[in-house]
């Protein structure tokens, strides 16, 4: 951009020397003219004009030149401006991406830590549960031993029931000794009450097994006074 600026300016300068250049002749050929209306003017007049011209060729070349500049100058500052518009459009972007950004950051540093707080949450479930894992193992392990006391204690009633209905069976076997005993340990009483009294009293029948075998023989005189039954 300084450079376009500098170039302008010194075709400025050049054009303004060319036509201070080309006054100064004119100036100059119109006052030799009218000093020298003889001998030799029209050649002196013909190379004035060639020289005139070759300045106005290059005044023009110059001016074209500086036209040139001149429109780079302006498409120079279109494009600046149109940059400019970009720069601050590429600013507003950026400044909207780092808005952007900030906000996602924040979402980040959140989202990490609702992770974190998870992570913790999980670790602490993974930890209760391991826990009440170990308990459970703990519990089935006590209640198995407890089923097997408690088939030991089943099988112990088994067998003590059984033992107690043998014992149940023995006793009413005993029972019914007992009670067969009692009876002949009436029919005894009474026999001994007969003979006491001085009468004969049936032969008992004797008894098989386990059974008491009692005889009463004939009764013999006896001084001693009768006794009464024997009590149960």
């Amino acid at each position: 951009m300084t450079m376009l600026i500098g170039q302008m300016l010194g075709c400025l300068l050049v054009a303004a020397g060319i036509g201070g250049a080309v006054g100064w002749l004119l100036r100059h050929f119109s006052s030799g003219s009218r000093q020298s209306q003889g001998t030799g003017g029209n050649s002196s007049l013909r190379l004035n004009r060639q020289a005139l011209e070759k300045l106005q060729q290059e005044l023009n070349i110059k001016v074209s030149e500086t036209q040139t500049l001149e429109d780079k100058m302006v498409a120079s500052d279109a494009l600046r401006q149109s940059i400019e518009q970009e720069l601050a459009a590429q600013h507003e972007q950026v400044r909207t991406l780092r808005e952007e950004l900030a906000a996602t950051k924040q979402q980040v540093r959140e989202h990490e830590a609702a992770r974190d707080a998870w992570i913790d949450t999980y670790a602490q479930a993974v930890q209760r549960a391991t826990d009440e894992a170990a308990r459970s193992q703990n519990l089935r392990t006590q209640v198995d031993g407890l089923q097997d006391r408690l088939t030991l204690q089943e099988k112990g009633l088994k067998d003590k029931d059984q033992q107690l209905a043998e014992q149940t069976t023995r006793t009413g076997e005993k029972e019914a000794e007992i009670d067969r005993l009692r009876k002949r340990l009436i029919e005894v009483q009474a026999a001994l009450k007969i003979r006491a009294e001085g009468g004969s009293a049936p032969r008992p029948i004797h008894p098989t097994g386990n059974q008491l075998s009692l005889q009463i023989g004939q009764p013999h005189p006896s001084t001693a006074p009768p006794r009464e039954g024997l009590a149960n």
